[in-house]
């Protein structure tokens, strides 16, 4: 997830800087990347560009729910795109 993450912003982006995050939960962890590029584009309908953006992110929402966590994916106000998964952690008996 982080390596496709990490991919993308270095794809499609044009960013010039990328942060990221990782916090433990008490029942879990998030990791959050954060760029300054270009962010999400709007979705479209148009024929060149069918449909939302993104089959890696649709492949990252699957492969995260597979697993019990989830993703988040947005644009920043002051530019640039956040991408958070949340993943949440089993106790063993």
């Amino acid at each position: 997830m982080v390596r496709e993450a990490l991919h993308n912003v270095a794809k499609h982006a044009a960013a010039t800087e990328v942060r990221f995050f990782i916090a433990c939960e008490s029942d879990g962890f998030v990791f959050r990347l954060e760029d300054n590029g270009r962010g999400f584009p709007p979705p479209s309908s148009t024929p060149e560009s069918p449909g939302p953006p993104g089959i890696g992110l649709e492949s990252m929402r699957q492969r995260i729910a597979k697993i019990g966590g989830n993703l988040s994916c947005t644009n920043r106000p002051e530019g640039g795109a956040v991408v958070t998964f949340r993943v949440a952690l089993r106790r063993r008996a």
